[in-house]
């Protein structure tokens, strides 16, 4: 059959120096060309960038179940579907693993990866925040934690700063090089508002450092860590303890101490130190 349009001999000609071109990328220096119109292809930079929205609200799932909910500046989806970007984070929240609200959070940007397969309802990822997070729990005694870098473990309901954080709860403001915060599980149903109200428990690590406000007046803490139990009022140490006695009386070390962040009370054990005396006489 003879070709006698000129448009219809233009057209197969330049696919078949298209053809002849990709062919010769991909034989002499082992470039693929076409691979950028393929599902599989990522690189770095500006080709991992799949689909990017701007003012747009995000919700992440796991298993069919929410785990966490944000307002952001701007969301990105990498071009291989195997993580999502969030910058900008406003007024997020993370559910605990019956999707119930567990901790609100503002941060500067946010990562959601999957180690295997693409994002979907179906599959597990982590939650990893930076920049200026500041996480409030939303139990009765509505701890605050702030760090630089925190991840959200919702399988566990657990949030973890694996570098320094400060942390406030009732009557104690504390430092740490590290901490994890675990927090309670709840069920659906009208027993909600007592489920929220059962607190959790915070592990502090690595040079922690304390204020702690005292029926008596206050008192500064340093230990090696500090365990606090929101369901007992309790902070506990962990390990030899600095302290200065409440009303400014002197300095004291202790193997251990308990500090009641509902009463005010503090004990502990193997005090030694020096009581500061007044020198006025009456």
């Amino acid at each position: 059959m003879l070709i006698r349009s000129p448009r219809t001999v233009l057209i197969i000609v330049g696919i078949a120096l298209t053809v002849l071109a990709a062919w010769s990328l991909r034989y002499f220096s082992g470039v693929e060309p076409l691979t950028v119109l393929s599902k599989k292809y990522a690189q770095s930079g500006l080709g991992q960038i799949g689909l990017q929205a701007g003012d747009a609200v995000v919700v992440g799932h796991e298993r069919g179940h929410r785990r966490w909910r944000m307002a952001a500046r701007t969301v990105t989806f990498s071009r291989d579907r195997r993580s999502l970007t969030v910058d900008g984070i406003r007024d997020g929240i993370l559910y605990d693993t019956r999707t119930y609200p567990l901790v609100s959070v503002n941060a500067a940007h946010a990562v959601w990866q999957t180690p295997l397969g693409t994002l979907s309802a179906a599959n597990a990822g982590t939650l990893k925040l930076d920049g200026g997070v500041l996480a409030r729990v939303l139990t009765r005694e509505h701890p605050i934690l702030q760090s630089q870098a925190v991840d959200w473990d919702s399988l566990r309901n657990q949030v973890v700063s694996p570098g320094p954080l400060s942390a406030a709860v009732p009557r104690l403001v504390v430092t740490a090089g590290s901490g994890i915060y675990t927090l309670p599980s709840t069920r659906p149903g009208p027993q909600n508002a007592a489920a929220q109200s059962a607190g959790g428990k915070l592990v502090l690590s690595r040079g922690v450092r304390g204020i702690f406000q005292s029926r008596n007046g206050q008192a500064t803490l340093s230990c090696p860590g500090l365990v606090w139990n929101a369901t007992q009022n309790t902070a506990q140490s962990s390990g030899a303890v600095t302290a200065t006695i409440p009303g400014g009386l002197g300095t004291a070390t202790a193997t251990d101490v308990t500090a009641n962040t509902r009463t005010g009370d503090l004990s502990g054990h193997g005090f030694s130190g020096t009581l500061l005396l007044s020198t006025k006489v009456q």
